[in-house]
């Protein structure tokens, strides 16, 4: 399953915009997220990624669709490396035999 992530948008629905993180222009903006998904992701699933600016209540939301992907894909983070599922509106850190289970069920 993949899924949908906005960037300048609050938990509680409320949209703040990318316009707080200090960016001259929407593209940088873009690039600098670009290059963080690249570092911690991988460029390699750039290619499951499409994303594009919205404009919301006279704000800039990022709109990021994620496709599925048929391998296990990590965040690597301080040289460490988490795998997160997604568990209705929550974020789950997968480890141990929890992790092993869940990668061998579902790849």
């Amino acid at each position: 399953m993949g899924g949908t992530l906005l960037i300048g948008v609050r938990d509680d629905g409320g949209i703040e915009g990318i316009q707080q993180d200090g960016f001259d222009s929407k593209d940088m903006f873009y690039r600098h997220f670009s290059n963080l998904f690249r570092k911690h992701i991988g460029k390699e699933y750039m290619s499951y990624m499409k994303s594009l600016m919205k404009k919301i209540d006279e704000k800039q939301v990022l709109l990021v669709e994620c496709a599925v992907s048929h391998d296990p894909v990590f965040l690597s983070y301080e040289d460490k490396e988490y795998f997160f599922i997604r568990t209705g509106p929550t974020s789950v850190i997968l480890e141990g035999k929890d992790l092993v289970s869940y990668i061998k069920n579902r790849y």
